[in-house]
């Protein structure tokens, strides 16, 4: 058992521990020597891991511990929460905790940005959709994984295929969604072949986060 003997004058004196556990404080003065056995108290750990989230999303933090208050600082040590889950962007972190016996701790995590999926869309020049006519869509990419949506005038059409044979005149959308449930979109519209001097529009790529 640790003992600390510490030279001081007046009825009260600080005392650092650098381990927790059990340890003795002798008292010696004028008398015989009298001590205190003192339970030195851990600090709170904060388990705090590394997250990502897709480019500006933000995410609800969460862990499994608890305790009595919370303070979440961003890099600049600005205090951005102090809820037990708080809802945070990308960027570096640090928790502070204090818990039920008053002691404090903290813990530093990063939450990182994923990338966005990538692909390409590969239309056919046309002359415009005519009735009863069908033409192809391609979503090309290099990466593995993606599940695609395809809404036609706004209707899902429940296509997972990275192709569709478009066959009405109108808006389409596809929209790619990677692993991490990161999305990327692409809006086109296909006139009827009387329409826009008999083109095809150009497809408009959005990026939906």
């Amino acid at each position: 058992m640790p003992e600390r003997s510490v030279a001081g004058e007046g009825p009260n004196v600080s005392v650092q521990w650098h381990a927790h556990g059990t340890a003795k404080l002798k008292l010696i003065a004028c008398g015989p020597p009298d001590s205190l056995l003192i339970n030195i108290l851990p600090k709170p750990t904060p388990h705090v891991d590394g997250a990502a989230v897709c480019l500006i999303m933000t995410v609800l933090y969460g862990h499994n511990e608890s305790f009595a208050s919370y303070q979440w600082k961003n890099a600049t040590g600005s205090t951005v929460s102090t809820d037990p889950n708080p809802t945070v962007g990308t960027g570096h972190y640090q928790v502070l905790v204090t818990d039920d016996k008053g002691c404090a701790g903290s813990g530093i995590f990063e939450i990182k940005k994923y990338p966005q999926p990538q692909f390409l869309l590969d239309i056919p020049y046309t002359p415009g959709l005519c009735v009863g006519g069908e033409l192809p869509i391609y979503a090309t990419t290099l990466a593995n994984g993606l599940d695609f949506q395809w809404l036609v005038n706004g209707v899902d059409v429940f296509n997972n295929s990275p192709s569709y044979m478009a066959t009405l005149v109108g808006s389409y959308v596809v929209t790619a969604t990677d692993p991490n449930g990161c999305t990327a979109s692409a809006r086109f519209i296909y006139y009827g072949c009387e329409e826009n001097g008999g083109l095809a529009a150009t497809p408009t790529v959005l990026i939906h986060l």
